[in-house]
């Protein structure tokens, strides 16, 4: 196959930034921060110049659309189907398997020399972004863009993957050209940021977001998409919020015991220690707001939560941690004796 002229190049970089600021404001508009139901993307939504392009592949883990040299997205099956895809403890950095061909009588892949990867590979070279799709449930997919392959191991199979620069860095930039970097997977020569030190390689990681989009699916799957307080039904209008901090212990940080799901009023009166929620389920009000008066939605919203218990999921697994509520629920009230 020929090397692209600069004209398909050009094409290329506008069809890729347009559908990155596209998928992204599609991520604004929709309920769920950045999970999108497949349907929403697919079937050639997009369009550049009356033309729909292909955004994700319904098949395939790389998606490379006919108006575009290169892949435009990768993506993660949910459960991460046939491919050992991860992220490497010392950096965060996401480990993207070669796409090839799973024969059972090797353990590794075969068949990887091909157009797929081969594109991945002069992405990386070009320091151009693309979409990572990443699989929470049959047809729910968290889109995390834009995304940068910063390296390429033959011997893992693997690419590596951080969070790119904003959109607007790209569209400011116009179209590159075949800037190559002249070393493949030297970090510091990512987009022509001159030092990306390992601190930066890790803060670009793409696996906080990961994370806490798969926590407020799980959260809301729990608590039916229910504000466990008001009983509000209302996605949009719901947060998935920890109990606990995020802490080294990642698992128990994202894990369903960990969270409630609560309606942004709620979350926001619970940060501000307005309420608490005690180890065995019930909900205080602070004791000087009991008597306040501050209209009609603080007396029901937040007054007559007062002694009530809150919404529990149904399975026993997904109960809030009762140690948790219980660090939690001590800190509101040192709060209400400081009064």
């Amino acid at each position: 196959m020929a090397d692209p002229g600069l004209d398909e190049l050009r094409q290329d970089w506008e069809v890729r930034i347009g559908a990155i600021r596209w998928i992204l404001e599609l991520c604004d508009r929709e309920p769920g921060e950045g999970v999108l139901n497949r349907n929403l993307y697919s079937n050639h939504r997009y369009h550049w110049q009356s033309q729909p392009v292909l955004l994700q592949h319904p098949q395939m883990g790389v998606t490379r659309p006919r108006q575009c040299q290169f892949p435009i997205s990768i993506a993660t099956s949910p459960g991460g189907g046939d491919y050992d895809d991860h992220f490497t403890d010392k950096d965060g950095v996401f480990r993207y398997s070669y796409q090839g061909r799973r024969d059972d009588s090797a353990s590794r892949l075969t068949r990887t020399d091909n157009t797929f990867n081969n594109g991945l590979r002069r992405l990386m070279r070009l320091r151009w972004p693309l979409i990572y799709f990443h699989g929470m449930s049959k047809g729910n997919y968290l889109a995390v863009a834009p995304v940068m392959i910063v390296d390429d191991d033959p011997i893992s199979q693997t690419f590596g993957v951080i969070w790119g620069e904003q959109p607007e860095f790209y569209q400011g930039l116009g179209f590159p050209g075949e800037r190559v970097a002249p070393v493949a997977g030297d970090y510091g020569l990512v987009m022509g940021i001159p030092n990306l030190r390992r601190d930066e390689v890790e803060r670009r990681s793409v696996k906080a977001h990961l994370a806490q989009g798969s926590f407020r699916a799980k959260i809301l799957r729990a608590y039916k998409n229910s504000c466990a307080l008001s009983r509000l039904s209302r996605p949009p209008l719901l947060d998935a919020v920890h109990i606990a901090p995020v802490s080294e212990d990642e698992k128990a940080s994202y894990s369903v015991p960990n969270g409630l799901a609560l309606s942004k009023l709620h979350h926001a009166a619970y940060d501000q220690n307005y309420l608490g929620i005690t180890p065995d389920f019930k909900i205080k009000v602070r004791a000087d707001l009991l008597e306040a008066t501050d209209g009609p939605i603080f007396q029901h919203g937040i007054q007559s939560l007062h002694n009530e218990e809150i919404l529990l999921p149904s399975r026993k697994q997904d109960l809030p941690d009762r140690d948790a509520l219980a660090r939690r629920y001590e800190a509101f009230e040192r709060g209400q004796n400081a009064l």
